[in-house]
């Protein structure tokens, strides 16, 4: 996607977008995995990225859309989490050399 508009608008504004089948939670994933991958060498902003994960998400997301049946308000819109919380079968290193191995 190339219009970077996207990562400025409004959750409540994708996910309505989402409803109406105007956007897919597919076509959103892959635009910010894609600029994460462009800005991470420059930022340095994520210490553990999960694309597969993120658009197995964003698929099962979509699929529920076109069924009519989202989850909540917040289905398929993308997120990330601070390294300081555990989240599960993926390496959470509380910003530290001696916990970068560690998987919760």
């Amino acid at each position: 996607m190339a219009d970077e508009s996207i990562f400025f608008t409004p959750a409540a504004e994708l996910a309505r977008r989402f409803r109406a089948l105007e956007l897919s939670p597919v076509e959103v994933i892959t635009a910010v995995l894609d600029r994460a991958s462009r800005l991470q060498e420059t930022l340095n902003c994520f210490i553990t990225l999960i694309p597969d994960r993120a658009l197995e998400e964003a698929r099962r997301a979509e699929a529920r859309f076109v069924a009519g049946c989202p989850l909540g308000s917040l289905d398929g819109i993308p997120f990330s989490v601070k390294d300081l919380v555990n989240t599960a079968d993926v390496r959470t290193t509380f910003g530290t050399v001696a916990l970068q191995h560690n998987v919760p």
